[in-house]
C-alpha cells in the first residue's frame, strides 16, 4: 500500500483560547485506508480535515502529502444559476474555466471559431469529454436521464441533490484522498446508497467525519477519535468501536472504583494514626512518670509517622494509577400525560402536487420516507401550518406539539443561548445541555458563536422543557456527534408520546419508529 498522508504532532488552538484545541496528533493514511474521524461536538474534527486538506494552516507539527485531496464541508453543494454539467465541471480548477469559457461562446453563437477549436482542444487534452462520459454513466445509474439533467439549471434541484451532484463529480474523476465531512447531510436512501457503494469500491483513501452509524459501519474499516485533544486509533467498524468503547469504559469504572475504595479505607487509617498520636501526645503531658511514657510515646509516634507516610505515598501512588472515567449523562423527555385516541387528523394536504391523508393515534411513531425533493419537509411544514395549504389539518385540543427543523433559521444568532429558555427553565435547560457536551460559558453566549452541533443540541433541549406529547422531528441527528445520537436514539425509545421523525439515519428510523408513510 502506498502512502498517501502523514501528520506527526499536529496542534491547533484557536486565537482568542488559552488551552490547543488538540496537540501531538499522529496521523497516517494509506491507500485503501477507510477511516471514521469521531469525537464529541467541538473537540476538533472539521479543524483537523481542513488542516489535513491544506484550507487551515498548519500551527504546529508537520504534514507530508503529495496529494491535492477531495474535500466535501459539512455544508458543500453545488451553487449558482449554471447548468447542471458547467456547475458540476467547475468543480474542476482545470476544466471549470474552459467549459465556462465554451458555453459563454456557444451563447454567443461562437464569434470566434478558432478560439473555440483551440479551446475545445484544450477541453479535451485534460480529459473534459471523459468527464462528461463518466458524469452521464454515474447519473444514469443513479436513475436519472442524464442529458436531462446535466441541461437543467442548478435552481430546480433541490439541497440534497446538489449536494450529491458535488459527491458524483468527485467520484466520476478518481480522486486518491477523500475528506469527507457529514457526506450524508441531507442524503436520501437512494443517493446514501449510492455514496456507500463509491466508497466500498475506491481504492483512495477515505477519512470520513459522520454522525450516520449505519453509513460508517457499511463504509470504514477503523476509527479515529478526537478526545481530550488526543487521537486514538481503533480497528473495525463503528458499531465494534461502540463495543470496544463500552467495554473500555466498564472497565475504567470498575478499576477505579476499586482503587477508589482503596484510597478511602488508607485514608480512614490515616486519620486513626492521627487521632492516636493526638491522644498519646495528651497521655504524655499529663503523666507522673513523663521520662518512661515520654520515650515509649516518642518511639510510638515515630513509628506513626512512618506509617502516615508510607499510606500518604501509597495513597499518591493510587490516585496517579486511577483512571480517567467519562462523565456519562442521560437526557429524557419530561413526563407526560398520554390521552387515548387520535392526536392528528390530516386529509387531502397537498405534497408537491400529490395529495396526503393521515391519521395518528396519541403513542404512535412514525417515519416519513422518501427521495430528495419528495415533500418529507413540506408535509411536516403542512401539518403544523408553517405553509398555506388546500387541505385541513386537525390537532386534538390536548395535543402538545414540538418541532425541531431540518436547519437553524440564522435570525436568532445574535440571541444568547440563555435567552431561548424562561429563566425558571435556566437551572434544567443547562444541566441538559451539559449533559449533551455543550460548555456551562456557551449557555452566555451568543447563537452565532456556537457550532452547527451545539446549536443543534440547544433546539433539542428547547424540545425537552417545552414537555410535549407530540414530536415532529426533522433531521434531528445532523451535525450531532455519535455520543449524542446514541444519547437522543435511547430518549426517543422512552419517549411515551407520538413520534413523527424524517432522518437519513437508518437505525434511528428502524428502532424508534413501527410506521412508515413514503412519499
Amino acid at each position: 500500500m502506498s502512502l498517501i498522508l502523514q501528520a506527526s504532532g499536529l496542534g491547533y488552538r484557536y486565537p482568542a483560547h488559552a488551552d490547543p484545541l488538540f496537540e501531538h496528533l499522529d496521523l497516517t493514511l494509506y491507500a485503501g485506508d477507510h477511516v471514521a474521524l469521531l469525537g464529541a461536538n467541538g473537540t476538533g474534527k472539521t479543524t483537523l480535515l481542513r488542516i489535513l486538506a491544506g484550507t487551515l494552516p498548519v500551527q504546529s507539527g508537520q504534514l507530508t502529502t503529495h496529494i491535492e485531496p477531495f474535500y466535501l464541508r459539512q455544508e458543500d453543494a453545488l451553487t449558482g444559476e449554471a447548468s447542471v454539467v458547467d456547475a458540476v465541471l467547475e468543480t474542476y480548477p482545470d476544466l471549470g474555466p474552459l467549459r465556462a469559457e465554451l458555453s459563454r461562446l456557444e451563447a454567443a453563437g461562437v464569434p470566434d471559431p478558432l478560439r473555440y477549436a483551440d479551446l475545445l482542444a484544450e477541453f479535451a487534452e485534460g480529459g473534459g469529454f471523459v468527464v462528461e462520459v463518466a458524469l452521464q454513466a454515474e447519473l444514469a445509474a443513479l436513475g436519472y436521464a442524464p442529458d436531462e439533467l446535466l441541461a437543467r439549471p442548478l435552481t430546480d434541484l433541490s439541497g440534497g441533490e446538489r449536494r450529491l451532484l458535488r459527491l458524483v463529480a468527485a467520484f466520476a474523476r478518481p480522486q486518491a484522498l477523500y475528506l469527507l465531512d457529514e457526506p450524508t447531510n441531507y442524503l436520501d436512501e437512494r443517493a446514501t446508497a449510492y455514496l456507500t457503494r463509491k466508497l466500498r469500491e475506491t481504492d483512495a483513501a477515505c477519512l470520513i467525519v459522520s454522525h450516520d452509524r449505519h453509513f460508517l459501519d457499511e463504509t470504514v474499516d477503523g476509527v479515529l477519535e478526537l478526545e481530550r485533544g488526543g487521537l486514538r486509533r481503533y480497528s473495525g467498524t463503528y458499531s465494534s468501536f461502540w463495543e470496544q468503547k463500552e467495554t473500555e469504559y466498564r472497565d475504567r469504572a470498575r478499576r477505579a472504583g476499586k482503587l477508589k475504595r482503596e484510597i478511602t479505607q488508607l485514608r480512614e487509617q490515616e486519620r486513626t494514626y492521627k487521632v492516636w498520636g493526638a491522644r498519646k501526645e495528651k497521655e504524655k503531658s499529663g503523666a507522673a512518670d513523663r521520662g518512661f511514657i515520654g520515650a515509649r510515646a516518642a518511639r510510638l509516634m515515630r513509628r506513626g509517622i512512618q506509617a502516615k507516610e508510607r499510606l500518604q505515598g501509597r495513597i499518591t501512588d493510587l490516585e496517579e494509577a486511577k483512571p480517567w472515567v467519562e462523565k456519562r449523562y442521560e437526557v429524557a423527555f419530561e413526563a407526560v400525560a398520554i390521552p387515548p385516541g387520535a392526536c392528528l387528523n390530516a386529509r387531502d394536504v397537498c405534497v408537491l402536487g400529490r395529495k396526503v391523508s393521515l391519521t395518528l393515534e396519541y403513542g404512535e411513531r412514525l417515519a416519513v420516507a422518501g427521495a430528495n425533493g419528495a415533500g418529507k419537509t413540506t408535509l411536516l411544514r403542512a401539518l403544523l401550518s408553517l405553509t398555506v395549504n388546500a387541505g385541513e389539518v386537525s390537532w386534538d385540543k390536548r395535543a402538545a406539539v414540538g418541532y425541531l427543523p431540518q436547519r437553524w433559521d440564522d435570525l436568532h444568532d445574535a440571541e444568547a443561548v440563555a435567552a431561548r429558555f424562561a429563566r425558571d427553565e435556566h437551572p434544567h435547560a443547562r444541566t441538559l445541555l451539559g449533559a449533551l457536551g455543550v460548555s456551562g460559558e456557551a449557555f452566555a453566549r451568543p447563537l452565532a458563536n456556537l457550532s452547527e452541533g451545539q446549536k443543534r443540541k440547544v433546539r433539542l433541549v428547547e424540545l425537552i422543557v417545552q414537555k410535549p406529547n407530540v414530536l415532529i422531528l426533522d433531521e434531528p441527528t445532523t451535525h450531532l456527534d455519535y455520543v449524542s445520537v446514541e444519547m437522543l436514539e435511547a430518549a426517543l425509545l422512552d419517549f411515551p408520546g407520538t413520534l413523527i421523525l424524517v432522518s437519513h439515519d437508518r437505525y434511528l428510523l428502524e428502532r424508534t419508529t413501527t410506521r412508515r408513510l413514503g412519499l
